[in-house]
């Protein structure tokens, strides 16, 4: 049981990124449409 926090903890600042890459690459796509109307 010791080791499950290790791994946890280890994956911690992936699971923290993981939800702003989809958000991230949106806005990046909708930036470069506005950029290509303009």
């Amino acid at each position: 049981m010791a080791k499950l926090p290790e791994a946890y903890s280890l994956f911690d600042p992936l699971v923290d990124v993981l939800p702003i890459i989809p958000v991230f690459f949106l806005l990046l796509a909708f930036v470069w449409q506005a950029g290509g109307w303009l």
